[in-house]
């Protein structure tokens, strides 16, 4: 006979199980992120990703005065100074680390918009795998809960 325990640890072991699969469902292939930032004055900030080869992204960069440093996955590093605004915009020719710097130069705040693509660290999927076997776990434990109990206990 099936107890209410074991009904509890089925369902709460199948739900953890769920979010263990969508989760490592949405982490596969490439993401996409969003980016909407404000940098103060003399400060910077990095957006470093690893992304395939053919991988496209942009930011819109407005401000006084700034600097870009691009540091491309073929190891090519180049920075421009900027005034007012610019649209950076790339497109990788070989696999591997991105890195784009962005560094406030001018008098007031800089702000950085646009979209960034890339591949999901592969540890995540390590995460998703054990919460996965979490879920199983829990409706293995859950399933002793219906076991005829041995004399003396």
């Amino acid at each position: 006979m099936i107890t209410r325990r074991t009904i509890i640890g089925n369902i709460v072991g199948g739900a953890v199980m769920a979010v263990g699969i969508v989760a490592l469902v949405t982490a596969l292939g490439i993401q996409e992120s969003s980016v909407d930032e404000a940098v103060v004055t003399g400060g910077s900030t990095v957006y470093q990703f690893d992304a395939p080869r053919g991988t496209q992204g942009s930011l819109s960069v407005t401000g006084d005065s700034f600097d870009v440093s691009v540091l491309t996955p073929g190891g090519e590093d180049s920075t421009t100074s900027y005034r007012d605004g610019a649209d950076v915009r790339w497109m990788l020719e070989d696999d591997g680390t991105f890195r784009v710097e962005v560094q406030n130069t001018g008098g007031d705040e800089l702000f950085v918009e646009g979209t960034i693509r890339y591949n999901t660290n592969p540890i995540l999927y390590t995460y998703h795998a054990m919460v996965i076997v979490a879920g199983i776990v829990i409706i293995g434990f859950s399933a002793g809960f219906s076991m005829r109990k041995p004399r003396g206990f």
